[in-house]
Order: structure tokens, then sequence, then C-alpha cells
């Protein structure tokens, strides 16, 4: 592990660098992936569908949400623990930008649900849609 943050200088280091950097952003998001089954998808996808006869489609879009999220965080687990893959400044700009994207997209759609439920609490609607 210390080798992971003692860089040198030279091509040497920057390429120790670059598998840094590639190995702090694939755990971030695979930490927002593995997440995202547990926050977002059941206020997009709830497990019961309000019509008794979407009951199985319902759980199918569900389901399909959590191998989708679970699978992509494997395939990063991958990408954060293998010294074989291929590393380049755009990969890991890339993976930069996803790490970043995922976290704030999680953020940002439970600040949404919040801010919705209290209007709702206050029986309050959207005061642009309801002029």
């Amino acid at each position: 592990m210390t080798a992971l943050v003692h860089l040198h200088t030279g091509p040497d280091g920057a390429l120790l660098l670059l598998f840094t950097l590639s190995t702090v952003f694939n755990l971030a998001i695979v930490a927002g992936y593995f997440a995202i089954p547990f926050t977002t998808l059941p206020q997009l996808v709830p497990w019961r569908s309000p019509c008794p006869n979407d009951q199985r489609f319902y759980r199918f879009v569900r389901v399909s949400g959590v191998l989708f999220f679970a699978t992509c965080g494997i395939h990063h687990v991958s990408s954060a623990l293998s010294r074989d893959h291929a590393v380049s400044v755009g990969l890991v700009v890339n993976d930069g930008i996803q790490a970043v994207a995922v976290w704030c997209f999680l953020l940002g759609f439970a600040t949404i649900v919040r801010r919705v439920a209290r209007r709702r609490a206050r029986g309050l609607g959207c005061p642009e849609v309801d002029r």
C-alpha cells in the first residue's frame, strides 16, 4: 500500500500516479454503484406496483436495475484491484468524471426526494407549475 502513495518523479512516477488515481476513482465509482440499489432505485421503482397487474413487471425492472448497478460495480472493482489493465490519461479522466457524476447523482436525487417530501408534507405544490 505504501507503493501506491509514494510517488516518484519521472515516467514511472507518472504511471504510478495514473494507477493510483485510477484505483481511487474506481473505488469511488464502486461505492456509488453499490449505493444506488439501496438509495435511489427504491424511489424510482418500488417493489410493489400501485396496480396489481403490473406487480411482476415492477419486480423485473427493479431486479434488472440491481443487477445492472451491481455488475457495473463488480467491473470497477476489478479495474481498481487489477494492475494488468491498461491505463491512460483519458481513461483516468473518464473514471474521475464518472466518480464525481455518480455521487452528484446520488446526492442530487436524495435532495430532490427530500424537497418533494417536505413540500407535500406542507401541502404545497410546485410554485412554477401551480401559478
